[in-house]
């Protein structure tokens, strides 16, 4: 299924992952990740994230996802 977003249409769930780029390429250089490397980059680290708050009690805040997202797709561009 196809929606209108911004001035094309777009696959449903790439209209989500516009939005993640879009607010993630402000402090990550993500121009050359695909989306689905970036989507699974996030969920890796957004889980790891909610781990963290449910088992240690530790606040979650964007500027932690950022430097946690930043290690991870360093770490995925040694491997590969």
């Amino acid at each position: 299924m196809e929606i209108y977003y911004g001035k094309k249409f777009v696959k449903k769930g790439d209209c989500k992952m516009a939005v993640y780029r879009r607010k993630i390429s402000k402090d990550v250089d993500i121009k050359n990740i695909s989306n689905s490397d970036l989507d699974a980059a996030i969920r890796q680290v957004g889980r790891d994230m909610i781990y963290n708050y449910l088992l240690f009690g530790k606040d979650i805040v964007y500027d932690e996802f950022i430097k946690n997202l930043k290690i991870y797709l360093k770490m995925i561009d040694r491997i590969s």
